[in-house]
């Protein structure tokens, strides 16, 4: 296929956005759809050297994996060897853990999957995830697995009968993405049904050039239709965020714009004359490195400094761009040149490359990342006790430390038939129940609610990640309605709790950014949100009384990060009561301002608990789990601390039952 520079161009329109984004640039919001561009683009490429190799009877599927394995392997072996001693010599063993089984999953392509089933794209945790960029190249790699060999197994039907296949194949992949979108999200950020129309896409356009040669139009309408390819790639970055529901009906604008301008944007257009400037050309003849290179330096900044400044981050992407150069000239280039190596031994060296990094991957997941190395070589004999203190404060999940006493303290993520007979069977035995509704957050108050030891039947329905306001499909929202449309009379009344910190916006329009509270950026309370939040508590109160608890003062300091282990010094920022206390006042203004919500049913948290002195380390218990969790032994602290106020809520509701063990 004849070398089309406007292409190289449109990566690099592909790759600066998603640096841009990534580094935490205001004003480019959709910045991560590059990606989107990058997998329209690679359909459109790949499949036309397919079909021209089909077209001459020359086709190899061996010869295509070859050049895969050329193409993708050599500068990603590279950025995976830096990444991973920067990993050893910089990340805790519970950062280390989470590294290893990210590297298990990239040498298997099947780093989306993982990166799904551990969390998702904007979750805040993904800032210290250097491999998190790597589930689009398991997603093409997986797409490339099936296609050609779907091409040349049905290549005798005919090229326009698989053209129309392609089509449908695109239609169909779009519009699950579509309805994923709205009730599945996760999956269908990162998995391959859910993303293969936007390759398709590209595909199509590649077998209706192959057929017909493009489509003919005069210099305006290819200059008109070229310079809207561009408007739409630039107005998705502007004008879409990670609040957007995507990849659905939304992504067709930086996809359909990719589309226009590989089908338009031929020499007589302005379009084609941006894209071919050589300094663009440059940097898109680099952006696979560099899409390669810039996660790992985001992340280890981030990790050794929280909320490193834009300018810093600015460097680093200049400094990606600079790695991505050396690595294109001494390791692209001369991996993709024709050489006397055989396609036994390429084969050869890609497995073996590949299972080295799973097998140190492996070793990693099973030592607990690392943590003979970490104790024994990095730490002094004084940070062993400190690490072993934040260790077993730490050292665990949320959802293993619910409360399930195999009677009637017990919690779901969701409600259902069998829930519904532990329950009813717990009302009969005990009368009405304490009923804690929420985030990841609620379940910490669940936890403090059952060890408070007062009341003897209290469910707990909460899920991590799912505020009321968003009420995504996979929550629990929904059927906690319909559920307490059937029982309102078995409930006493519902604590309502969710995160604070999601409420808070910084100057990007980030929620729940570290560098808000490290005085980095400016930042301000989303009051719509709050305002949904009002309205589904006062939802709530209208069927069975509902108490909406306030944020608790979250310690926004990472007890995990080596730096703060190696300090001893525990502390949480001192900005942080400050936000939470004003968080809270913009709650009551609204709550006053709605007039719905009776000022007696919001309880602060806040006030029961006091703003404590900084220091997380209370009677030898670290309060915090993280930096916005408190720990199984900060939850028994509370408990004790606000048993009182629990004794005097269930006299309020007119609960005089002796209190009973957990």
């Amino acid at each position: 296929m004849k070398y089309r520079s406007e292409i190289d161009g449109l990566r690099a329109f592909a790759v600066i956005p998603v640096i841009f984004f990534h580094a935490g640039f205001l004003g480019l919001g959709g910045g991560f759809l590059g990606v989107d561009v990058f997998f329209t683009i690679s359909g459109f490429l790949i499949t036309s050297i397919i079909l021209d190799d089909l077209d001459k009877g020359q086709f190899s599927l061996s010869h295509f994996y070859v050049r895969r394995i050329k193409r993708i392997l050599p500068s990603l072996f590279v950025v995976l060897t830096c990444s991973t001693i920067a990993a050893l010599l910089l990340f805790t063993p519970v950062f280390l853990k989470s590294y290893s089984e990210s590297l298990m999953a990239v040498s298997t392509f099947s780093s989306n999957i993982f990166f799904w089933l551990t969390g998702g794209y904007f979750d805040i945790a993904s800032e210290l995830k250097p491999l998190l960029h790597t589930w689009s190249l398991a997603v093409e790699e997986q797409y490339y697995i099936f296609f050609p060999l779907g091409l040349m197994l049905l290549w005798r039907t005919g090229k326009e009968k698989l053209f129309i296949l392609v089509l449908l194949g695109t239609v169909f992949s779009l519009g699950l993405s579509h309805w994923c979108a709205y009730h599945k999200p996760g999956a269908n950020f990162f998995l391959l049904p859910m993303r293969m129309w936007q390759i398709l896409l590209g595909s199509s356009i590649a077998f209706y050039t192959n057929m017909h040669g493009g489509i003919k139009t005069s210099p305006l309408q290819a200059q008109c239709l070229s310079f809207l390819g561009i408007l739409l790639i630039l107005s998705s970055y502007m004008f879409l965020d990670e609040k957007t529901p995507l990849p659905s009906l939304y992504a067709l604008m930086p996809t359909l714009g990719t589309g226009l301008i590989i089908m338009f944007a031929d020499t007589r257009t302005l379009a084609n004359k941006i894209l071919s400037n050589r300094f663009v050309v440059g940097i898109g003849l680099i952006s696979y490195s560099a899409y390669l290179w810039h996660q790992p330096l985001f992340v280890f900044a981030r990790y050794k400094l929280e909320a490193p400044s834009l300018m810093l981050m600015s460097g680093l992407g200049v400094l990606s761009l600079i790695l991505a150069s050396i690595t294109w000239y001494y390791v692209e280039k001369p991996c993709r040149r024709k050489n006397n190596a055989s396609k036994k031994m390429i084969f050869l060296l890609a497995f073996v490359g590949l299972s080295v990094f799973f097998l140190i991957g492996l070793a990693g997941h099973f030592s607990r990342g690392f943590e003979s190395f970490y104790y024994n070589v990095r730490l002094t004999s004084q940070q062993k006790e400190m690490y072993l203190f934040v260790k077993k404060n730490t050292d665990y999940r949320l959802l293993d430390t619910l409360i399930d006493n195999g009677e009637c303290h017990f919690w779901r993520e969701g409600v259902d038939e069998n829930i519904v007979q532990r329950f009813q069977s717990c009302y009969k035995k005990y009368g009405k129940a304490v009923v804690v509704l929420g985030d990841s957050h609620a379940m910490n108050l669940y936890n403090i609610v059952v060890k408070a030891n007062y009341y003897p039947f209290v469910f707990g329905v909460v899920r991590g990640g799912c505020r009321a306001y968003e009420n995504l499909p996979e929550c629990h929202y929904k059927g906690f309605d319909k559920f307490l449309d059937q029982h309102a009379n078995e409930i006493g009344y519902i604590l309502f709790h969710q995160s604070g910190s999601h409420l808070i916006k910084d100057e990007h329009g980030k929620y729940g950014a570290q560098s808000v509270f490290e005085g980095n950026v400016s930042y301000s309370f989303d009051v719509a949100y709050i305002d949904s939040l009002i309205e589904y508590a006062q939802s709530l109160n209208k069927k069975v009384v509902t108490y909406w608890m306030g944020p608790y003062v979250e310690s926004r300091f990472d007890v995990k990060l080596e730096k703060n282990i190696l300090s001893g010094d525990f502390r949480m920022p001192a900005s942080s009561p400050k936000i939470f206390e004003e968080l809270e006042r913009s709650i009551l203004q609204e709550i006053n301002k709605k007039n719905s919500l009776p000022n007696s049913n919001y309880l602060s948290l806040i006030e029961w608990m006091g703003i404590q002195d900084r220091s997380l380390i209370v009677e030898n218990c670290l309060i915090y789990k993280d930096p916005d969790h408190l720990s199984r032994c900060g939850e028994g602290y509370w408990a004790e601390k606000l048993r009182a106020r629990f004794e005097e809520l269930h006299r309020l509701n007119g609960f005089t039952l002796p209190r009973r063990g957990v």
